[in-house]
């Protein structure tokens, strides 16, 4: 005669195993792009993940400390650098909607006292005055959440698209401590991605690289991306640059 726990042991294993399975499943979400040298290409294609060995280093950061910025448009195909890789990012969907968010105003009016306000340029990259910002906006983890804005300058990357892409900044901790679970893969040229979508479509499609991420409709984005910023006038694509 076997006893009651003979019959519950299994059971519980089926159980357990299928508890461990479901939470090992995880949804992975396209959050950007980002356009590297060859050396930080072969470096993220190794291990599939960006690390914190490799940062931006052409000109001051718009977002404030950190180095590593997306954009939400890929890149255009057309005239790149000699040394130019275009790299995918994912992150764990999960950790992606439990990270703080907010967008990054190029003006914060901030009140001193009474009616008394004063005006602080927050696209300068000061990140004291973007850490005054995140705080007075109530962002959970402040020091680690994710930024965003346009890109203050530079020309459109799509004479489709009349407005600057808009970019995000996230902090170096998040990268160093894997926080968002990213995965990344670089691409040389426009022929390797359309290849590589092809045969692994349980990763991302074709459509799906070449989709602008709709960031403007994150609701989860604490504050106002508010009206691009310069926009370019009429006739600025007839040239013929």
């Amino acid at each position: 005669m076997r006893l009651l726990w003979q019959f519950r042991c299994p059971i519980l294993l089926a159980l357990s195993f299928l508890s461990a399975t479901a939470q090992a499943q995880v949804v992975m979400t396209t959050i950007g792009y980002r356009t590297v040298s060859r050396a930080e290409a072969m470096s993220i294609n190794q291990g599939h993940r960006p690390t914190g060995e490799w940062f931006d280093g052409d000109g001051p950061p718009q977002l404030g400390d950190g180095f590593f910025y997306l954009t939400n448009t890929f890149p255009s195909w057309k005239d790149p650098e000699p040394d130019d890789w275009f790299c995918v990012i994912k992150a764990d969907q999960d950790k992606l909607q439990a990270i703080g968010k907010a967008w990054i105003p190029e003006y914060w009016d901030r009140l001193i006292a009474g009616q008394k306000y004063e005006k602080f340029h927050l696209w300068s990259g000061k990140e004291v005055d973007i850490m005054r910002y995140l705080h007075f906006m109530r962002i959970r983890n402040r020091e680690r959440a994710l930024r965003f804005s346009w890109v203050a300058t530079g020309k459109p990357w799509s004479k489709i698209d009349r407005i600057p892409p808009l970019h995000m900044l996230i902090p170096t901790d998040v990268i160093v401590d894997d926080q968002l679970g990213l995965w990344a893969k670089c691409f040389e040229t426009a022929e390797e991605v359309e290849e590589f979508s092809s045969t692994i479509h349980d990763l991302l499609s074709w459509e799906d690289i070449l989709q602008k991420i709709n960031w403007l409709g994150w609701a989860e984005i604490i504050g106002d991306p508010e009206d691009p910023p310069d926009p370019f006038p009429a006739d600025f694509f007839d040239t013929d640059e």
